[in-house]
């Protein structure tokens, strides 16, 4: 059985969800950011309120995968997208797409390029 965790570099042990993106990256959900591990260390992802590209809080309650870009949803009523181009993220909340607003607590890939948000006010297709 493999563990991994601190010792290669995840920055909150605190696991709120774990997914494989299609490039074979895991994307972990933390309370305290998103990592990505690449098979020998994390990557890890927080927020900076200085930095417009950074996760919108560190609170990650979703880790969902897509082929491309895994998404995030976050404790607040933000979620994000990673953008491999520039290695920060674009984010997404009810002002700027129509999310119901409150938590994001899952993402799901439909299979053909859209995605199922669930938060705890309702859901965007």
């Amino acid at each position: 059985m493999l563990s991994i965790g601190a010792q290669q570099g995840l920055a909150n042990v605190t696991i709120t969800e774990v997914n494989q993106d299609g490039d074979g990256f895991l994307w972990v959900g933390t309370q305290g950011g998103l990592a990505r591990w690449d098979g020998y260390r994390f990557r890890n992802y927080q927020f900076n309120p200085d930095d417009p590209h950074t996760l919108p809080d560190n609170h990650v309650l979703a880790a969902g995968a897509t082929a491309a870009r895994p998404p995030g949803g976050h404790a607040s009523e933000w979620s994000a997208r990673y953008d491999p181009a520039t290695d920060g993220f674009v984010r997404y909340n009810s002002a700027n797409t129509g999310l119901s607003g409150g938590a994001v607590a899952d993402i799901v890939d439909d299979g053909d390029g859209g995605l199922w948000v669930g938060t705890d006010t309702g859901q965007l297709v």
